[in-house]
């Protein structure tokens, strides 16, 4: 693995440094150390500011999986809502549907309310 790019700098700033306190004037010998500091603290704060971009993107990611989950669990919810609603009206106005398929429609939507709230139950 190839070290980064502010990494090699730094350590060729130290090296700099080393090579300028014996040869080198003054002002370098100070100024030298200082930036090759710098420069890995740096590099440190971009490493820990990617880590906690990569978790907030998997947060996000991991809330907009929930998000698309509960809004499948919300429609069946509803449609096995509209079940029961339409069985009610064939109750209300027997001329809808005749006897036996308002039984089916009572069985129906029974079937889908439970597997809707299953589901439903089933969500953290």
């Amino acid at each position: 693995m190839t070290q980064p790019e502010a990494l090699r700098l730094a350590d060729d700033l130290q090296e700099q440094a080393v090579w300028e306190s014996l040869y080198g004037p003054s002002h370098l010998r100070d100024l030298l150390p200082e930036a090759a500091a710098e420069l890995r603290r740096l590099h440190d704060h971009t490493q820990m500011l990617e880590h906690a971009h990569k978790s907030a993107c998997d947060i996000v990611e991991e809330q907009d999986k929930k998000l698309v989950d509960l809004e499948a669990v919300n429609q069946e919810l509803l449609e096995a809502a509209k079940m029961v609603l339409a069985w009610y009206e064939a109750e209300d106005d027997h001329s809808k549907a005749e006897f036996y398929r308002r039984l089916e429609m009572c069985r129906d939507s029974e079937t889908a309310c439970r597997a809707a709230i299953a589901k439903a139950e089933a969500q953290p």
